[in-house]
């Protein structure tokens, strides 16, 4: 059994035009994942029940494929086929980005938007660069000139995503940049991954149909 999340964006239409089949997205931040059955990470879903968090085994697991991939994992869901929902936790990915950035040549400060729980986390931190750099003289140019981004800000923000491993880009915001972890770059590339390690029986993106398109 495989997790398919059906998403009408317009209300009235159940399917798409012409005949032709639904276009689907995958949604940023999670995979299917089975397990091989003669594997831990298997029988550890077998025991997990209705609550697979509470299954210290199984969080042990995740935690173990997280740190191989260098990403926060949470267990989102588990199906009758023995499959499991693992999913980025953003706001740690985040955090955890905000922190490593402010050690970062040129940068005076990172800081990951303050928590709220009414709304999904979204992959962005403020980044305010050193008073006096090149960096923060091209900011404050490209700033009173109205872009959006700017050549001279392209290498260093080619820099923190080289040094972070991750994904990233960019928005000129007065007088900060505002950074963005690519969640779908890094979604397909973990899941390239995920499918070379050997007790993994196959991996799937978290599809989104959207049958409008």
């Amino acid at each position: 059994m495989r997790i398919f999340l059906a998403a009408l964006l317009s209300a009235g239409c159940a399917t798409a035009q012409d005949g032709e089949p639904p276009a689907a997205r995958h949604l940023a931040g999670e995979w299917i994942v089975k397990f091989e059955d003669a594997t831990p990470a298997a029988e550890a879903l077998r025991r997990s029940g209705a609550d697979p968090a509470a299954d210290p085994a199984l969080v042990a697991y995740v935690d173990e494929i997280g740190e191989s991939l260098s990403l926060p994992l949470a267990i989102r869901q588990v199906t009758s086929g023995a499959e499991v929902l693992l999913a980025i936790d953003v706001r740690a990915l985040v955090e955890d980005a905000a922190e490593r950035t402010r050690e970062l040549d040129g940068v005076a400060d990172a800081r990951a938007p303050l928590p709220d729980e009414s709304t999904p986390p979204a992959a962005v931190y403020e980044v305010r660069l050193a008073s006096g750099s090149r960096a923060a003289a091209a900011l404050a140019a490209a700033s009173a000139a109205g872009k959006a981004t700017d050549e001279r800000l392209d290498d260093l923000v080619g820099g923190f995503s080289r040094e972070l491993a991750l994904p990233l880009r960019y928005r000129i915001a007065g007088d900060a940049l505002e950074v963005e972890i690519d969640l779908t770059a890094l979604t397909e590339s973990a899941a390239e991954r995920l499918r070379e390690m050997p007790e993994v029986r196959y991996v799937e993106l978290n599809q989104l149909f959207d049958p409008t398109m």
